[in-house]
């Protein structure tokens, strides 16, 4: 098939032979320092760094001062016991509601123990971090009689539901610190 863009009986350009550039090389204006440039920032160079007789040695010994001793701005002291820690502690007796889990203690940064004992003769008390965890699928189970023990607990809070969603009594015993 022709080529639709080529006019019958017109000579081909491209193979006339064109005037041709002399290519001109890169130089460089001034002078070009090694490892800086043409740059002189204002400062004609008096001579060629590499006539530089101090230069000449590869070995140069270099002379560093010591870091000054920097003492500590404060004293400090590391106390691993709680020695002067004021430690109170609190019972409190609650109920549970019918159907409904109920909130048996609240956030408290201060807590370091907690005891919570089902008062109840027969049924199993059932505690959770969220109201939403305090049932007898997800929650833990605190048998009657039973006591629910935790040291160094966090801050926090524990619901309670009992296992047939009737009314039970619940001990609270906790302690925390108060300096």
């Amino acid at each position: 098939m022709p080529n639709p863009f080529v006019r019958i009986g017109a000579t081909n350009v491209g193979h006339q032979p064109q005037e041709r550039f002399q290519p001109i090389p890169e130089s460089y204006v001034g002078d070009n320092n090694p490892y800086r440039g043409i740059e002189n920032h204002g400062v004609d160079p008096t001579c060629d760094p590499r006539e530089i007789e101090e230069y000449q040695d590869s070995q140069i010994k270099v002379h560093y001062e010591d870091e000054p001793e920097i003492p500590d701005p404060i004293p400090v002291r590391i106390v691993t016991e709680k020695s002067i820690e004021l430690h109170r502690w609190r019972v409190v007796r609650t109920m549970t509601k019918e159907n409904e889990a109920v909130q048996l203690l609240g956030r408290m940064r201060t807590r370091t123990i907690m005891q919570i004992k089902n008062l109840d003769a027969t049924k199993t008390l059932y505690l959770a971090p969220e109201i939403n965890l305090a049932t007898s699928t997800f929650g833990w189970p605190v048998a009657p009689g039973e006591k629910f023990d935790l040291d160094n607990v966090p801050d926090d809070e524990v619901y309670g539901i009992s296992s047939d969603g009737t009314v039970i009594q619940v001990g609270i015993l906790y302690m925390y610190s108060t300096e």
